[in-house]
C-alpha cells in the first residue's frame, strides 16, 4: 500500500531531524523550474538562490509538531517590494536553498555573462548586454536569476530586484525600477557609511542639476540623490494650466523631458555601478510599462558608451575588475507577442552594434530532476518508489515545480502523504494514481491545472474570507492592510485573519512591521481572481474604487489618488450614474497631471485619453473646460512621447471645437513646437505669424534690411520714452493675448535663426515692445537680451551693454523661470563680450549651461557649451584643457540629441587637437573629416562659417599666411551668419594680421591691415582688456612693414605685457614670435634670439604642437648670421629643444645687458 520504502533514520539524516522538520516539506534544491521562482527576494543568504524551488518553512520544535501534522509549503514570494526583514529568518536553516536543478547549462551562461560585464567594465569599449531570462511561469527564470545573489555580494556588489505587476502596471509607473533601488537604499544603510557617501558624491557629480528629476520619479533615492525638497522644474501645460486653457510661460523645448529623465538614469545607473558590481533584475518584464521599458532601452543602448564616444575618453570614475552594471531580466517568451513592446525594444538592441543580447531558456525540469527535487523535499534517498509516484506527477505537471510542490501538498491534505510511525514521509501510490487520474481528465494543461488546483483551495475556505482575498488580487502584488481594510469594508482584525489564513495556504507573507501583505506567486493572484465571474469584474473594481474614496480621509484620498482611479477605470463598464462618469474624467485628469510630474508621459497620456472616452455626450457641450484641458495635456504628453500623429488628432479637436481664440492658443503652442521638433522650420513660422496676427500683432514671414531697421527704429522709440528704472517697475503682464503672444513670438525663434535669420532679431523688438505696452513677463529679460546683442552686432556697444545689463536685471524678478539660462547666453555670450572683459563672461556661460540643464533649455545648455568652448579658446587656455571640456560638452550634446552643436564641437575638437599634434590647416583627424563636414554645414551658414574661422586660425599659428589670406573671401561674404560677435573680432584682429605681413609685397594688403586696425582699436576702447593687446600687435606689425623698427619693438612690447595680464598664452607668444623674425631679418639675432626662447616657451606652455616649435628652430638654423659664442650658445639651446630661460616680457627690451646667470 505505502509507496516508501523502508528507510532508517541514518538514510536521512536523524529521527530527530525528521522531528525537527516536522511536517515541513523541506526546499529542495534551487530548482531552476519551480514554485520557489516567485520567492521575495529577501537578504542576501535567505534568498541568494532566487527562484524557482520552494522555500519551504524551516524547522520547528517538536512540540508543535504533536500538533500539527500538516505540511506547511515555503512562503516563496519574488517580489522585491517587501521590506527583507521578519521574513527571511523562517528561511535560513533550509538544507536545499541553495539548490538548483538541472540548471547546470543556464547557471554556466550567468555566470558567464556577469563576468563579461564586471571584469570588461573599464575597458574603453566594453559592449553593452543585456540577459533575459525566457520561459514558462513556474519553470523557475527568478530562482536561477536569484542564484547569481551569492556571488554578487561576494565581491562587494549589490542584487536587487525589481517585479513589473500585471495589474497595475499603469497605476504604479517606475514602480519595478522603484522597487529595485529601494532594496538598494535597504543594502546600502547595511554597508559600512563610507560606503553611502562615497556613492553619494559619485552620484551627485555624476546627476548634477538633474537630481531633482530622478528624485520625483523613485522617491526611495532622495536621500543618495542629496535632495532634501522639491526644487523648481520646468513649468508645463499639464501642470499649470490656466482656466482660459492657455499656460504658464514655458521655455523648455518638451521633447527634451522625455530624453532628460532617460539620461539622468543612464547617468545615474554609471554612477552607482563604477566602484560596485550592480545586478539589475527585473521580473516579469512582459508586464513592463511604457515608462519603464524607455529607461530600460537607454540604459542598455546608452550604458556601452560610457567611456567614449569617437574613440574619446569620456567621463569615468575609474572601475575596477568587480565594477559594472548587469542588466538581468526574466519573462514569459509565451505571453510576448511580435509586436509586444518588448519584443520591439530587443529588436532594436539587437539591431545596435555596441549592444547584445544572451537568450537563457528555461524549460520544466526533467523526470531525473524532479526525482531528485522530491526526494529532496521528503529527506529520502532517490527509489524505485519514488521514481514510480514521481512518473504519476510527472505525467499531471510535465516537470513544473511550482505545480509540483502544490500538488504534494495537496497529497497531504487529503492524507495521501502522510508520516509513518518513524516520522518519516509516506504515500499511498494507488490513491495518488487515483486523483492524478482525475486531475488529469479535468486538464490537460499544466498552467491551467495549477491555476484550478489552488482555486479549489481558497474555494474550500470560508465565504467572508473568499471575499477578502478577492479584494486583496485587486489591489496588487502588494498591499498595506489598512488599505485592504477599507477596501473590503472588513474590520482589521478580519482583514489579520485572513491573512493568517493566506499565509497558512502559503498563497500570501504579512510582514507586521511594515503592516503589509504580499502575494506570493502571481499564481495565487490568478487563481483568487478566476473565482470572480467575469461579469462582476467590473463591478468588483468599481465598489472597491468607492470604498476607498469614501473611508478616506483628504489625505488618504490624495496618497490613493492613483489606485482609486484605477480601480474605477477597471469598473466604469459598471457606472450607471453619467454625473459619476464625468467626476471620474475629473479624476482622470487630476491624476495624470501627478504622474506626469514624474515623468510617466506616456502613463499619463493614458489617463488623458480615458477622461476624454469618459466624458461621452459632454464632450465639448457642457464638460466644455474639461474636454479642453484633457485634450492640451494628452496633446502634450503625446508630443514629449514622440506620438506625433496623436498630437495632431487633439490638436484639431481643440480648433475645432474650440469657443473662443484663447482656448486654442495653447494647442497653437503645442502644434508649433511639434513642426520645429520634425524639422518643418517653415510651417513652424507660418503658423506663428498666423496666431501672432489673430492675437493682434502681424509678424511677416520674411522681412528685408529695410524692413528690420524700421522695426528697430520703431523699438528705440518706444525705448527713449521710458528709462530702465521705470521698466524695472512695471507691473506683471496680465493681458492674456499679451501673454500669448509673448509666448508664441519667443517660441518661434528657434525656427526663425534655422531657416529666416534676418527676421529673427524682429522676435526681441517685439518681446521689447510688448513688455513695455503691458507690463513685465519671464520672457521681457530674453527680448532685452536679443534687442542688445543685435545693438552689439551693429556696433552700438554702450547701448548694448546698458540694455544687456538691463536684461540681466528683468531675469533677477523670474529667478525660477526657465527664461533664465537663455537670457544668460545670450547676454554674456553675444551682447557683453563686446564690453567686458572676455574671461568676465566665462563664469556666466557656465552658470547658464547649468540652469539649462537643470530647468529643461537643454537646447539653451548645449548652446552655452559651444560658447564656452569657442571663449576657452580665444582666452588661450591650455590646449588640453579645451580638449577635455569639448568632449565633456560633446558627449552632452550627442545625449541630449543636439546634433547641430555636436557638428560645431566637432569642428572645435579637430581645431585644437591640430594645434597640439600635426599642426595641419587641414581639419580631418579623430573627430572629423574635413570633406564630410564641409557637406553637412553646406547649407547652414553659421557652421561653414566657424570651420573656415577655424581653419583660417590653424594658418595663422602656422605660418600659412598666404593659404589663410585665400579663405579671406569666404570668410567676408559669409560674416552676417558669424556664430558669436567676439569670435568676429577675433577674426578682424587675423585677417589685419595677415595683410599686415603680407603687405610688403601688396599696398592692397597694406590698406587692408589699416582697415582692420581702424575696425579693432573702435573695439578697443569700450574692451581694451580683451583687445588692445592685439591693436598694439598690428600696430607693431604696420610699423615693421614701414622700416620703424624701434617703434615696432615697443609696440611688441607692449602688446606681450597686455597679454600676459590677460592670460593670453597663444597671442602673447604670438607676438613674441613676431618680433622675433622681425629682429632676425634686421641682424639683431640677440635680441631675436631671446624672443623666439620665450615664443618657444609660451608656445608649449600653450600645448601647441611641435610643428610650431621646429618652424622656430628651422628659422634659426636656415639664416646665414654671425653670432657671437654666447648667442651661438643660447641659439644651440633652442635649436636642440632644450628650455633657454625666458625672459620675463617687460626685460625683452633691446640693448640691455645679457645676464650672466642665463
Amino acid at each position: 500500500m505505502c509507496g516508501n520504502p523502508s528507510t532508517t533514520p541514518d538514510n536521512i539524516g536523524s529521527n530527530k531531524g525528521a522531528a525537527d522538520a516536522k511536517d515541513n516539506l523541506l526546499p529542495t534544491k534551487q530548482m531552476s523550474g519551480t514554485a520557489a521562482e516567485e520567492l521575495p527576494v529577501l537578504k542576501s543568504e535567505a534568498y541568494r538562490s532566487a527562484g524557482v524551488a520552494p522555500q519551504l518553512k524551516t524547522l520547528v520544535d517538536a512540540e508543535s509538531e504533536e500538533k500539527d501534522e500538516k505540511i506547511k509549503l515555503p512562503t516563496f514570494g519574488r517580489h522585491s517590494s517587501m521590506p527583507r526583514t521578519g521574513i527571511e529568518s523562517r528561511y535560513r536553516c533550509s538544507p536545499i536553498c541553495n539548490k538548483l536543478y538541472d540548471r547546470e547549462a543556464q547557471e554556466k551562461q550567468l555566470l558567464e555573462a556577469y563576468h563579461r560585464r564586471t571584469r570588461q567594465a573599464n575597458t574603453k569599449k566594453a559592449a553593452s548586454e543585456l540577459v533575459i531570462i525566457t520561459g514558462k511561469s513556474g519553470q523557475g527564470k527568478s530562482h536561477l536569476a536569484r542564484s547569481l545573489r551569492p556571488r554578487v555580494e561576494q565581491d562587494g556588489g549589490f542584487f536587487i530586484t525589481g517585479k513589473f505587476n500585471q495589474l497595475h502596471s499603469q497605476l504604479r509607473p517606475f514602480a519595478a525600477l522603484e522597487d529595485a533601488f529601494r532594496e538598494l537604499m535597504q543594502q546600502l544603510k547595511s554597508r559600512p557609511e563610507q560606503t553611502f557617501q562615497a556613492m553619494q558624491a559619485r552620484v551627485t557629480e555624476a546627476v548634477g542639476s538633474e537630481a531633482a528629476i530622478l528624485a520625483e520619479s523613485f522617491p526611495s533615492l532622495r536621500q543618495l540623490l542629496s535632495v532634501q525638497q522639491e526644487l523648481g522644474k520646468p513649468e508645463s501645460s499639464v501642470d499649470n494650466a490656466q482656466e482660459n486653457g492657455t499656460a504658464a510661460t514655458d521655455t523648455e523645448k518638451p521633447p527634451d523631458a522625455q530624453r532628460r529623465i532617460a539620461l539622468s538614469f543612464v547617468r545615474f545607473m554609471r554612477a552607482i555601478s563604477c566602484h560596485h558590481s550592480i545586478v539589475w533584475f527585473l521580473d516579469d518584464m512582459q508586464w513592463t510599462d511604457q515608462g519603464s521599458l524607455a529607461l530600460i532601452e537607454a540604459t542598455i543602448q546608452q550604458y556601452a558608451n560610457s567611456s567614449g564616444l569617437d574613440g574619446e575618453e569620456g567621463p569615468s570614475h575609474g572601475a575596477t575588475l568587480s565594477s559594472g552594471l548587469m542588466c538581468l531580466g526574466s519573462c514569459r517568451g509565451n505571453e510576448v507577442a511580435v509586436d509586444h513592446p518588448l519584443s520591439v525594444m530587443l529588436r532594436g538592441i539587437e539591431d545596435s552594434e555596441d549592444c547584445t543580447i544572451t537568450d537563457i531558456r528555461v524549460g520544466n525540469l526533467g523526470k531525473q530532476a524532479l526525482c531528485d527535487m522530491v526526494a529532496d523535499l521528503l529527506m529520502i534517498p532517490p527509489s524505485q518508489e519514488c521514481e514510480q509516484m514521481v512518473e504519476l506527477i510527472y505525467k499531471q505537471t510535465q516537470g513544473n515545480a511550482l505545480f509540483t510542490l502544490h500538488l504534494l501538498r495537496s497529497f497531504q491534505e487529503d492524507g495521501s502523504l502522510f508520516r509513518n510511525l518513524h516520522g518519516d514521509w509516506d504515500w499511498n501510490a494507488g490513491a495518488i494514481a487515483a486523483r492524478l487520474v482525475e486531475r488529469d481528465t479535468a486538464s490537460s494543461d499544466s498552467e491551467e491545472s495549477l491555476v484550478s488546483l489552488l482555486a479549489n483551495k481558497v474555494r474550500q475556505l470560508p465565504t467572508e474570507t473568499q471575499e477578502i482575498l478577492k479584494v486583496a488580487s485587486c489591489l496588487g502584488v502588494e498591499f498595506h492592510r489598512d488599505v485592504l481594510s477599507k477596501a473590503a469594508r472588513a474590520s482589521l482584525p478580519q482583514v489579520l485573519s485572513v491573512l493568517k489564513v493566506a499565509s497558512d495556504l502559503e498563497f500570501a507573507v504579512y510582514d507586521e512591521q511594515e503592516r503589509k501583505g504580499q502575494w506570493v506567486h502571481d499564481k495565487h493572484i490568478e487563481a483568487t481572481q478566476s473565482l470572480i465571474p467575469e461579469n462582476e469584474k467590473a463591478a468588483l473594481h468599481l465598489q472597491i474604487a468607492k470604498n476607498l474614496a469614501e473611508e478616506a480621509t483628504p489625505d488618504e484620498f490624495s496618497t490613493n489618488l492613483l489606485l482609486i482611479v484605477n480601480h474605477s477605470i477597471n469598473g466604469s463598464e459598471a457606472i450607471e450614474v453619467e454625473d459619476c462618469r464625468l467626476k471620474l474624467a475629473g479624476l482622470c485628469l487630476e491624476a495624470g497631471r501627478r504622474i506626469a510630474k514624474g515623468s510617466a508621459f506616456s502613463a499619463a497620456c493614458c489617463y488623458f485619453e480615458t477622461g476624454i472616452s469618459l466624458l461621452g455626450d459632454g464632450l465639448w457641450g457642457d464638460q466644455y473646460d474639461l474636454s479642453l484641458h484633457l485634450h492640451n495635456a494628452a496633446a502634450e504628453m503625446a508630443f514629449i512621447g514622440g506620438d506625433h500623429a496623436k498630437t495632431e488628432r487633439m490638436v484639431n479637436a481643440i480648433t475645432q471645437n474650440a469657443r473662443r481664440f484663447e482656448d486654442v492658443l495653447q494647442a497653437y503652442k503645442t502644434q508649433l513646437l511639434c513642426f520645429m521638433s520634425r524639422e518643418r522650420h517653415e510651417e513652424a513660422i507660418s503658423l506663428g505669424c498666423k496666431v501672432s496676427g489673430q492675437l493682434g500683432q502681424q509678424f511677416p514671414k520674411k522681412v528685408g534690411p529695410i524692413g528690420l531697421v524700421m522695426d528697430l527704429l520703431k523699438t528705440k522709440r518706444v525705448l527713449r520714452r521710458i528709462d530702465d528704472e521705470e521698466i524695472l517697475k512695471l507691473p506683471p503682464m496680465t493681458d492674456f493675448r499679451a501673454i500669448g503672444l509673448m509666448s508664441i513670438i519667443h517660441v518661434m525663434y528657434g525656427s526663425l535663426i534655422i531657416s529666416n535669420v534676418m527676421a529673427a532679431p524682429l522676435v526681441g523688438f517685439r518681446l521689447v515692445r510688448l513688455t513695455v505696452r503691458y507690463g513685465l513677463s519671464p520672457l521681457s529679460s530674453i527680448g532685452f537680451g536679443i534687442y542688445a546683442s543685435v545693438l552689439g552686432r551693429l556696433g552700438l556697444v554702450e547701448p548694448a551693454a546698458r540694455y544687456g545689463q538691463l536684461a540681466l536685471r528683468l531675469m533677477e524678478k523670474f529667478p525660477l523661470s526657465g527664461a533664465s539660462p537663455k537670457t544668460l547666453c545670450t547676454v554674456w555670450g553675444d551682447a557683453l563680450p563686446a564690453s567686458v572683459s572676455y574671461r568676465n563672461c566665462v563664469d556666466p556661460i557656465v552658470e547658464s549651461h547649468r540652469l539649462g540643464i537643470s530647468r529643461g533649455a537643454t537646447h539653451v545648455a548645449m548652446i552655452a557649451a559651444f560658447v564656452h568652448c569657442a571663449m576657452t579658446l580665444v582666452i588661450g587656455a591650455p590646449l588640453r584643457t579645451l580638449e577635455r571640456l569639448i568632449v565633456q560638452y560633446k558627449h552632452e550634446c550627442y545625449e541630449y540629441g543636439q546634433l547641430f552643436m555636436v557638428d560645431m564641437l566637432k569642428i572645435t575638437l579637430q581645431g585644437c587637437r591640430n594645434l597640439q599634434s600635426t599642426g595641419l590647416v587641414y581639419l580631418t583627424g579623430s573627430a572629423m573629416v574635413e570633406e564630410e563636414m564641409l557637406e553637412k554645414v553646406a547649407n547652414h551658414s553659421t557652421g561653414f562659417l566657424w570651420l573656415h574661422q577655424i581653419k583660417y586660425l590653424l594658418a595663422v599659428y602656422f605660418n600659412e599666411y598666404e593659404y589663410a589670406d585665400s579663405l579671406t573671401p569666404v570668410i567676408r561674404k559669409n560674416m552676417r551668419s558669424v556664430v558669436l560677435p567676439f569670435t568676429g573680432t577675433v577674426q578682424t584682429f587675423l585677417q589685419g594680421l595677415v595683410s599686415a605681413v603680407l603687405a610688403e609685397k601688396s599696398r592692397k594688403q597694406h590698406r587692408v591691415a589699416r582697415k582692420r586696425l581702424t575696425e579693432l582699436k573702435k573695439a578697443a576702447k569700450v574692451n581694451p582688456d580683451s583687445l588692445q593687446n592685439k591693436v598694439c600687435l598690428l600696430e607693431a606689425e604696420l610699423a615693421r612693414v614701414s622700416g620703424d623698427v624701434d617703434s615696432a619693438v615697443a609696440k611688441f612690447e607692449e602688446s606681450i605685457q597686455l597679454a600676459h595680464a590677460e592670460g593670453y598664452l597663444q597671442e602673447q607668444a604670438l607676438a613674441c614670435e613676431r618680433a622675433g623674425r622681425m629682429l632676425l631679418s634686421h641682424q639683431r639675432e640677440v635680441d631675436a634670439v631671446r624672443y623666439l626662447a620665450t615664443a618657444k616657451k609660451l608656445y608649449r606652455e600653450w600645448g601647441v604642437a611641435d610643428r610650431k616649435v621646429e618652424q622656430l628652430d628651422r628659422l634659426l638654423t636656415t639664416k646665414a648670421v654671425r653670432i657671437s659664442r654666447a648667442e651661438e650658445k643660447l641659439a644651440k639651446l633652442i635649436i636642440g629643444g632644450q628650455e633657454a630661460t625666458p625672459l620675463n616680457p617687460s626685460s625683452l627690451a633691446l640693448g640691455e645687458e645679457e645676464n650672466p646667470h642665463e
